[in-house]
């Protein structure tokens, strides 16, 4: 089977919302295989800087078929990129090249959201640290959301539906799939059987 032969499941959002869980249980269902690389950003147009893993559609849409290595026969794929979400143009290159595509994403409650990059951020030493929380949200409010550092786009990426509308023009409605961080949270068993079975 060729690149495009497949049914394709690609987890585009939403970054800090379980992306990591929802790609690893759907790996593990007997008809998908999973990217050999989570995050591959393969379809990223460098709306912002995010490191590179190697592999690019610049290098034509044959190049994602090695993302997969699959020890077993399968219908779909899955793939997760979170930061998919934010930039329209990755958005129709996937459409464009994969055209059997369901687009998930993984929403949360954006306060919570933006303190997880808040903490994520101090974890990694990007801030001082007498840098506080009520700081990093004015900084993003005085900002002209234009930054080039991912963890100060979190207040303004936290405004799913703008970024939602374009995808769901692109791809449909009926080829978007949102899902819930509190529900994955809390009893992710039910959120699988309730939403993703009848998706594979």
């Amino acid at each position: 089977m060729g690149v495009t032969d497949y049914q394709y499941i690609l987890i585009g959002g939403s970054t800090k919302c379980g992306t990591t869980s929802i790609f690893s249980y759907l790996n593990d269902h007997p008809s998908v295989c999973g990217s050999r690389i989570k995050e591959s950003r393969f379809f990223w147009n460098n709306k912002y800087t995010l490191p590179s893993t190697g592999v690019s559609h610049i290098n034509g849409i044959n190049e994602f078929d090695d993302l997969f290595d699959c020890k077993k026969p399968t219908t779909h794929r899955v793939e997760a990129t979170p930061d998919y979400l934010y930039d329209v143009e990755s958005a129709k290159l996937i459409h464009q090249h994969l055209p059997k595509t369901l687009m998930v994403f993984i929403l949360r409650e954006p306060i919570s959201r933006l303190q997880s990059w808040y903490k994520f951020a101090k974890q990694l030493n990007l801030f001082d640290a007498n840098y506080t929380f009520g700081q990093y949200v004015d900084d993003q409010l005085k900002s002209d959301n234009s930054s080039k550092l991912q963890h100060m786009r979190a207040l303004e990426q936290g405004r799913y539906s703008t970024y939602l509308e374009s995808f769901t023009s692109i791809f449909g409605a009926e080829n978007i799939l949102v899902l819930h961080y509190k529900e994955l949270s809390e009893n992710p068993l039910s959120l699988m059987q309730k939403y993703v079975k009848g998706q594979t």
